[in-house]
C-alpha cells in the first residue's frame, strides 16, 4: 500500500447483541448513544491560486499523517473532476486518479475531493463518521450563479457558490476538525497565486480607472489648447474682444464655443478611455489548474491573448499623447498665424 492511503490497522469494535425486549424507545437512546449526531464548519477560500496534481498528492499526504495519529477504522477517497465538455471524472480511490491519462484536450472545470473515514473516539461504543470534502474551483456557470443569486436569499450560500475554494468538515470531534482545517488552510495559503503573465497586467488592473482619467485629461488638454489658440486667433483677426468697445454677445459666444470644444474633447477623451477599459477587461490570469493538456494549451493561449492586449494598450495611449504633441504644434501655428510668439 502506497503512503497515499496508509492507515495503521485496528481491530473492529465489538458491540454486544441488544436484549430481544428492547423498546423502540431503548433503541433510538441506544443508538444516540452510540452514534453521535455529526457537527459542520465550513471554510472559503477568497484567494485564488494555481493547482496541479502533485498539489493534491502533497495535500493527502498532510491528511493520511495527521489521520495516522487516530485510531482509524476505514477510510475511503473520492475525486470527482469537472471537464470543459460536460464531462465528470469520477475516481473511487488516488491510485486511480493519479493514474488516469490526462493527456485529453479539455479543460479542468472544478475538482472535489471527498475523504470519508470512520475513527475510534473515546466515550463512543462504535467508530464515528468524519468527512473533510474540498472544492476548488467554480462549478457554476455566470447564469446559474446569476439564477442563484435571484432564488437564494442565503447570502452565504451565495458566497460559497462564487468562492474559488471551499473546504466543509463533517465531525464528532472539534480537535480533528481543527486540525484538518489548519491543514487545509496553510496548504492553500502556499498554493501559487493565479498571476497574470508579468507585472504589466497586474498594474493595469489595478490602476484601470487611473489610466481612463489619464486619457480623458490628455484629450482635454488637447481640446484646451486648440480652442484657446482658435479663439485667439480669431480675436486677433477680427478684434472680437479687444477693441475699444468689445461686444457682449461676442464674449458669450466666445465662451460658449469653448464650453462646446470642451465637452466635445471629454465625450472623445471618455469614448477612448472605454476603448482602453474594454481592453483591459480582456486581460486574464493564468488557467486555474494544470491537470490536462487542456490546461496548458488553456495558459499558452492566454499569454499570448495578454500580449497581443498590451500592444493595442500601449497604440491606444500613445495616439492620446500624439494627439496632445498635435495639439501643442496647432496652438504654435495658430499663435504664429496671430504674429503673437
Amino acid at each position: 500500500m502506497n503512503k497515499d492511503n496508509q492507515f495503521p490497522t485496528t481491530n473492529h469494535t465489538k458491540v454486544d447483541a441488544l436484549p430481544s425486549n428492547f423498546k423502540v424507545e431503548d433503541y433510538q437512546a441506544f443508538y444516540h448513544w452510540l452514534n453521535a449526531k455529526p457537527d459542520s464548519e465550513i471554510k472559503i477560500f477568497h484567494d485564488v491560486k494555481r493547482l496541479n496534481i502533485n498539489d493534491l498528492r502533497e495535500l493527502n499526504i498532510k491528511i493520511i499523517d495527521r489521520l495516522n495519529l487516530q485510531e482509524v477504522i476505514s477510510c475511503s477517497t473520492t475525486v470527482s473532476v469537472v471537464l470543459s465538455s460536460h464531462k465528470v471524472l469520477e475516481f473511487g480511490n488516488w491510485e486511480k486518479f493519479f493514474n488516469y491519462d490526462f493527456n485529453i484536450s479539455q479543460q479542468t472545470k472544478s475538482l472535489s475531493v471527498i475523504w470519508d473515514f470512520y475513527i475510534k473516539l473515546p466515550n463512543y461504543q462504535l467508530p464515528q463518521r468524519h468527512t473533510l470534502k474540498i472544492r476548488l474551483g467554480s462549478h457554476l456557470k455566470p447564469g446559474e450563479f446569476f439564477q442563484l443569486m435571484w432564488q437564494s436569499e442565503d447570502d452565504f450560500q451565495i458566497e460559497e457558490a462564487a468562492a474559488s475554494a471551499v473546504c466543509k468538515i463533517d465531525f464528532i470531534s472539534p480537535i480533528i476538525s481543527n486540525d484538518l482545517f489548519g491543514i487545509v488552510s496553510g496548504w492553500h495559503e502556499a498554493l501559487p497565486k493565479n498571476f497574470y503573465t508579468n507585472n504589466s497586467f497586474k498594474i493595469l488592473k489595478r490602476h484601470k480607472g487611473k489610466l481612463e482619467q489619464t486619457i480623458i485629461s490628455l484629450f482635454l488638454i488637447a481640446g484646451s489648447l486648440l480652442i484657446a489658440g482658435g479663439l485667439n486667433y480669431l480675436n486677433s483677426r477680427y478684434n472680437l474682444l479687444t477693441s475699444e468697445n468689445p461686444k457682449l454677445g461676442y464674449g458669450i459666444l466666445a465662451m460658449l464655443l469653448a464650453i462646446v470644444g470642451l465637452y466635445i474633447s471629454y465625450i472623445i477623451g471618455k469614448f477612448w478611455s472605454a476603448r482602453s477599459e474594454r481592453m483591459i477587461e480582456k486581460i486574464q490570469p493564468f488557467f486555474l489548474f494544470t491537470i490536462t493538456k487542456g490546461d496548458n494549451n488553456k495558459i499558452d493561449e492566454v499569454k499570448n491573448s495578454n500580449k497581443k492586449v498590451i500592444k493595442k494598450l500601449v497604440r491606444e495611449f500613445s495616439f492620446a499623447i500624439l494627439i496632445d504633441i498635435l495639439a501643442v504644434f496647432g496652438w504654435k501655428l495658430l499663435k504664429y498665424c496671430t504674429g503673437i510668439l
